[in-house]
């Protein structure tokens, strides 16, 4: 509701206050028909023949129903400085604190539209340098900044320059699901189309004409086998060791038994040393063994794959041993 704001007619008629209110009849008038730019014309008319606080309010409210909201603010404000404690002031305030935050939102728009167009002359200028990388990025961020559809289509083609063809698809696709009526939607779709055949095409290649290894055949390795004959070995030797030791107690026990000098006791600690070396040089002439198979196994298999044309006929690994020597006896035929 506009404010009445001329004040009492005076007992002496003052020529300037009668045209000031033929002004504000005339923009109430204006005012009830929408009419807001004629209103703020004869608003601003009455204020200047008799400046009355109300009159700012009206202007403001005016500006702020055409949708001028900085005008609209400021009139507001001018109107609060005036006349803070008027029956208008606390909707004048709800009005301008509403029309702040509003003022807010676009200014940020705005600098977000600012930034956006920025990165985007950036990603064009880096796209006609081929520079392709930089300016995906810069079209990224633009579309981050400000959901623009032309933007996608600038960075399916950067894509595509780039020679990343799958990434290309997917924004030209996202360009066509963004824009209804893109000024590109042809060519995307013509775009699309030629990744398409050209992967079809790729995919065709690969599948009848398989790429041919240029690498030579790595040469076996006999390295395994090594290591298997080299444990059979330790393992040869730890057995010969151990029952070496066994055979010595062994015949120690024996000559002591014989003699009975001095006499022999069930307890004697060295009845359980030569079990124990006998079962250590068991078990080592076992693993040796097993470890020399293995290893004619491996030998067998390396020079297997070193030359195809000749077939291993038998490979003969025998560990052999006795008190005085330890070795292998290996036998391989190609």
């Amino acid at each position: 509701m506009l404010a009445y704001l001329l004040g009492a007619q005076s007992a002496v008629a003052d020529p300037r206050l009668e045209e000031a209110k033929k002004h504000f009849r005339q923009g109430e008038a204006y005012f009830k028909v929408g009419t807001f730019d004629k209103a703020i014309e004869e608003y601003a008319a009455a204020y200047a023949l008799a400046p009355k606080a109300g009159v700012l309010f009206n202007i403001g409210l005016c500006y702020e129903k055409s949708g001028n909201k900085d005008k609209a603010v400021e009139y507001y404000d001018r109107y609060l400085r005036d006349a803070p404690n008027e029956d208008k002031a606390v909707e004048a305030r709800a009005r301008r604190e509403a029309l702040g935050r509003e003022l807010e939102e676009r200014d940020e728009k705005l600098a977000k539209k600012e930034e956006a167009a920025a990165k985007r002359s950036a990603g064009q200028q880096a796209a006609a340098a081929s520079r392709w990388q930089e300016a995906i990025a810069q079209y990224t961020a633009s579309f981050a900044l400000v959901n623009e559809p032309e933007v996608v289509f600038a960075l399916a083609e950067a894509y595509r320059g780039k020679g990343d063809l799958v990434l290309a698809k997917v924004e030209y696709e996202r360009y066509l699901a963004l824009s209804v009526s893109g000024a590109n939607r042809q060519q995307a779709g013509q775009r699309i189309q030629e990744i398409d055949s050209s992967m079809s095409a790729a995919w065709q290649g690969t599948g009848s004409k398989p790429r041919q290894s240029t690498q030579p055949p790595a040469t076996p390795s006999l390295v395994p086998s090594i290591v298997a004959f080299s444990a059979s070995g330790v393992a040869l030797g730890a057995g010969v060791f151990f029952g070496s030791r066994s055979s010595s107690t062994d015949t120690e026990l024996g000559e002591q038994l014989e003699t009975g000098v001095p006499p022999l006791d069930t307890s004697d600690p060295r009845f359980a040393d030569g079990k124990r070396d006998a079962l250590i040089a068991n078990i080592s002439y076992a693993v040796s063994g097993a470890a020399a198979i293995a290893g004619g196994f491996l030998l067998y298999r390396a020079m297997k794959k070193k030359s195809s044309s000749r077939a291993a006929s038998h490979t003969l690994v025998v560990p052999t041993a006795s008190v005085n020597h330890a070795g292998l006896a290996l036998e391989v035929t190609f």
